[in-house]
């Protein structure tokens, strides 16, 4: 059961961002379809393989997948375990009844990084619906522009939700509902949010949803 436990936080370990294969998801699988009593895989390798799994696990949980320094040399977070010795906080984390509550109290407990969490579920869903469209190149749309690449900027915008409420989705007719959309998604990108797609705001809106996907992770 403990390792049925341990092979069900690995798989959702994609929830933060991180990738299940790094944390021997495969090899858990394959423990988890030997039988009861069989001893054809030796209990210490098995032991020794989850011991690893869930010790990565949880130091990226706790402190990242990558070390701040490498990112920004003047950065100085500390990963290290507060008043604590990392062996006795492992061996009480092997203790745990509910070994994923323990577990799952070691990630961040801030809003920012739920509301990220969030953000990478609905555009892995969007991923999965098939993406969205891209917006055509050409000259600089603002409000009150009849151009036949209006109606895919639309669509765009009702993927990512920046459009909502009743819109006719082909229409070629830049109206107001469409400019609060394009400010709205302006500003979640850092923008001017003038409301005109130029250059930059239609670079932003063709940004692959896998790269959206990336960043966020």
């Amino acid at each position: 059961e403990r390792v049925r436990a341990l092979h069900e936080l690995v798989l959702v370990s994609s929830k933060h961002g991180l990738n299940p294969s790094d944390y021997h998801l495969a090899q858990l699988a394959q423990r988890l379809q030997i039988p009861e009593g069989d001893a054809s895989i030796a209990r210490a390798d098995t032991e020794i393989l989850c011991t690893d799994a869930l010790a990565r696990l949880v130091v990226n949980l706790r402190f990242g997948k990558l070390d701040p320094a490498d990112l920004e040399p003047t950065w100085n977070f500390s990963r290290a375990i507060a008043a604590a010795d990392p062996v006795q906080a492992f061996n009480e984390l092997l203790d745990a009844e509910d070994l994923h509550g323990a577990v799952d109290r070691l990630a961040p407990q801030l809003d920012f990084y739920r509301w990220l969490q969030r953000a990478l579920g609905a555009y892995r869903t969007i991923l999965a619906d098939g993406g969205w469209p891209s917006v055509p190149p050409g000259p600089t749309l603002e409000p009150g522009d009849d151009d036949p690449r209006v109606a895919a900027l639309r669509a765009r915008l009702l993927v990512t939700r920046d459009l909502s409420g009743p819109t006719a989705e082909q229409s070629t007719r830049f109206d107001d509902e469409l400019r609060a959309g394009v400010v709205r998604f302006q500003r979640r990108h850092g923008l001017d949010a003038d409301g005109k797609v130029g250059p930059k705001t239609l670079a932003e809106l063709n940004v692959p949803v896998e790269a959206r996907i990336g960043q966020i992770r």
